[in-house]
């Protein structure tokens, strides 16, 4: 049964893999923008349905190097056929029970020049398309493919059915008039919850590999033509790879090669400990995942810092769907930076995070040693209880902002965490909380509130 309203009670921020990459909010009642082809939207979505491979149809197909999969399916006619409409069926699998959001990548809805179409799933009631499409993407044949959303419904497990079809004729001529290049499904009960802009990990020598499902030692990639430069506040306690290069080697790049195995499919967010983004001392970085085509690293860094020269910090690349089995990544640098026109480009590790793992941490005792103050460090200690090594973040929240945040690794079950306070500061009543930066879930005492007084203590039996 199809949803009262798309509406969504989560927020997040999905980048896509593939040729073409694209930074996509979406969170409240916003419309997720997904891309045009070339991007491989295929390895995001839930559920993929090539439109050019429908179960029954009476369109045709027409070859259109501008779209998914190489062929459109189309109809441009002066009258109806035999079945009072021009359709075309798919047969899809849904492997998760769950509120499932439809996009159809057709042609663009409620203008002159296309025929009102509509859609049956499973065998329902008739849904009239009412989205128009994507305002600022359009492709394939004539430019008029865009993503259109058809709504959020809740699937069951197993087999289903959607027809797309219409019966109507355009306003333009009268003729009908119908295009569809593929079908994308997004599970909402699984997509992530995890923003780059909140993603924020901590610095050495935090034990970020434990809480990890893959952990790369930046210094040992397969090839590279960066050295090591000796540094102590690195992960590894003894090396970061760097270059600083007045000129670029005979590759034309400045580059590290890594491979890492997968042990399960599932969605995956990948950040690196790297040299800080978008700032003028820094060249700007490129990526490329499974031998894809080069994205730009457009993930500055979180405000934490540290390594050589201090210019460390954790960037996130992306969150993408990734099969069991072993992948690639390429990590590289081609332009020279603002600052002197030199080539600059300094690697720490990388983290991959398997974004649908999620476990209970059970915070038994929260205690601020000291009372906030403007300019100083507030001490807090932590005792927390999980199956596993979990990413936890103690904030600092005044009316809902947050003032200070320091991000830890539960690898014990006391930890001692310290917040590092602006230097000014209004007074008041303060928030305490402790918060996942990932999917996990925190229970027990989660929260204290502070004031300008004695230290405070609470505990959870």
């Amino acid at each position: 049964m199809k949803t009262t309203s798309p509406t969504l009670c989560l927020r997040l921020l999905v980048w896509i893999v593939a040729t073409g990459l694209l930074n996509t909010v979406f969170a409240g009642n916003e419309r997720r923008e997904l891309p045009a082809p070339p991007a491989d939207v295929a390895k995001l979505a839930t559920v993929w349905i090539p439109g050019d491979e429908p179960s029954s149809t009476n369109m045709s197909t027409y070859s259109q190097t501008d779209s998914f999969s190489g062929v459109q399916l189309n109809i441009l006619k002066d009258s109806l056929p035999e079945e009072g409409k021009y359709f075309a069926e798919y047969i899809f699998e849904v492997k998760h029970a769950g509120k499932h959001e439809i996009y159809a990548a057709m042609q663009r809805q409620n203008v002159g020049w296309s025929s009102p179409a509509a859609f049956i799933l499973d065998k329902g009631q008739k849904h009239p398309i009412e989205d128009s499409g994507t305002n600022s993407r359009s492709w394939g044949l004539s430019k008029v493919t865009t993503w259109v959303n058809l709504g959020t419904f809740v699937l069951e497990k197993g087999i289903h059915r959607i027809e797309i079809f219409t019966e109507s004729p355009r306003k333009m001529d009268k003729k009908y008039s119908l295009l569809i290049d593929s079908i994308a499904l997004f599970n909402l009960d699984q997509l992530v919850k995890v923003s780059p802009d909140r993603m924020v990990l901590p610095p050495p020598p935090a034990n970020v590999q434990l809480a990890s499902s893959v952990w790369l030692d930046g210094t040992k990639p397969l090839k590279t033509n960066m050295n090591k430069q000796a540094v102590k506040d690195c992960f590894n306690g003894r090396y970061q790879l760097y270059a600083l290069n007045s000129s670029l080697p005979a590759e034309g790049k400045l580059y590290a090669d890594y491979k890492f195995l997968i042990d399960k499919e599932s969605d995956y967010l990948i950040a690196a400990a790297m040299q800080r983004q978008q700032v003028g001392y820094s060249s700007p970085a490129y990526f490329s995942l499974d031998a894809q085509k080069l994205q730009p690293v457009e993930h500055a860094g979180t405000g934490i810092s540290w390594g050589f020269s201090d210019v460390t910090t954790w960037v996130t690349l992306g969150s993408f769907r990734l099969s069991k089995g072993t992948h690639s990544l390429e990590l590289l640098i081609r332009d020279p930076r603002e600052m002197d026109g030199k080539y600059a480009f300094l690697i720490d590790s990388i983290a991959v995070f398997d974004l649908r793992r999620s476990q209970e941490v059970h915070i038994m005792q929260l205690v601020a040693h000291n009372k906030p103050g403007a300019g100083g460090n507030l001490e807090v200690r932590v005792q927390a209880t999980s199956d596993e090594a979990a990413l936890l973040s103690v904030q600092l929240r005044y009316q809902d902002r947050i003032v200070a945040e320091t991000p830890f690794v539960n690898d014990a079950f006391e930890k001692t965490v310290s917040l590092q306070l602006p230097e000014q500061m209004a007074s008041g009543t303060f928030q305490l909380v402790v918060v996942p930066v990932l999917n996990d879930r925190v229970k027990g005492k989660t929260e204290i509130a502070l004031t300008a007084g004695a230290a405070v203590n609470a505990s959870h039996k």
